[in-house]
């Protein structure tokens, strides 16, 4: 087994902690907040940040209001925003990602742009990240907007 296999091997391994431990953290709430919401986010962001210290991700929430998440949409939603960051990080070649997010009117919308090369999407086959992106916010009980142009980036935005 070569280093790489090991290297590969440990990221796959501490990435499965991460994911449980987001998922434990989701099951043992009956309700999440836009703030425990916005933690778990900012904390996802940040390993993102160091594992890409030449991207720059931003991320904005304004206008909260008391909005409460059941457990499964939590995850969900922080699962499709850890997925739309990934894609952006490792397919988009984006050097800046942008993530707003804000509670009206009893929905939670959440807006993910990059400066990546873009991607038409009739001439990709739904992979697993898009595909798992839409069933997550579905799921929910919200919609889910992708708009990409090659070489214009990505713009991807879900209310909930």
């Amino acid at each position: 087994m070569s280093v790489e296999n090991i290297d590969e091997i440990s990221q796959f391994n501490k990435n499965t902690i991460f994911e449980l431990r987001d998922t434990i953290w989701a099951l043992n709430q009956n309700e999440i907040s836009i703030d425990n919401f916005e933690i778990r986010t900012q904390s996802f962001i940040e390993k993102a940040r160091a594992a890409h210290p030449d991207v720059v991700i931003e991320f904005t929430s304004k206008d909260k209001e008391t909005l409460l998440l059941n457990s499964l949409r939590g995850i969900n939603v922080l699962r499709f925003l850890q997925e739309a960051i990934n894609n952006a990080l490792k397919h988009a070649k984006a050097s800046k990602i942008s993530i707003n997010t804000f509670a009206k009117n009893n929905q939670l919308h959440i807006c993910i742009t990059d400066d990546g090369i873009g991607f038409d999407l009739n001439e990709i086959s739904q992979g697993f990240g898009l595909d798992n992106m839409q069933k997550r916010i579905a799921d929910s009980g919200g919609t889910l907007q992708i708009t990409s142009l090659k070489g214009k980036g990505t713009e991807i935005n879900a209310i909930i």
